[in-house]
């Protein structure tokens, strides 16, 4: 393959993976708003008598998903500030399906050094160290809770210690 020929490949590349996450940033803002209009009972702007607050703007924030780190994404909040959104926790900054990629590296032994490599390779963010021990502990704290869910079984197969579900 000739240099040029492969730096057009990788432009369009990158060019395809930019659109997107502009796609999927256009479809989480839209899906947030959807759940603000839901939460308040009214559409921005709209009076009526079961209105239930009054948004507030936005706020910006970065979240880690499986199609790459989508930047500047717009959180809308409430007044009140009793708005929870369903699509992703308040403070969590990646999505569940990068998490588990995260936890099943993991559980399958890999070192948190190759796993922070291999997500920074894939998503140019690299996940540190603290965020994987973060993400196994909350894990195995809710499979804990679970009742000793298939997950819990694995990584103690994985370790070779058995542990009984608390």
């Amino acid at each position: 393959m000739t240099p040029k020929k492969y730096e057009f490949e990788h432009d369009v590349k990158l060019d395809v993976e930019a659109r997107v996450r502009e796609g999927v940033k256009a479809v989480l803002e839209e899906v947030l708003e959807e759940e603000m209009t839901h939460h308040l009972e009214a559409g921005y702007r709209e009076l009526t008598p079961t209105r239930r607050g009054e948004r507030n703007g936005h706020y910006l924030r970065n979240l880690l998903t499986s199609a790459g780190k989508i930047e500047h994404l717009e959180v809308p909040r409430d007044r009140e500030g009793e708005f929870v959104m369903e699509l992703f926790e308040r403070y969590k900054r990646m999505t569940g399906d990068v998490e588990e990629a995260v936890l099943e590296m993991y559980l399958s032994g890999i070192s948190v050094r190759k796993i922070a490599s291999v997500t920074e390779a894939l998503s140019k963010v690299r996940v540190g160290k603290d965020a994987v021990s973060r993400i196994a502990r909350r894990l195995e704290e809710q499979s804990r809770g679970s009742g000793g869910s298939a997950l819990w079984r694995r990584r103690n197969t994985l370790t070779s210690t058995w542990m009984p579900p608390t």
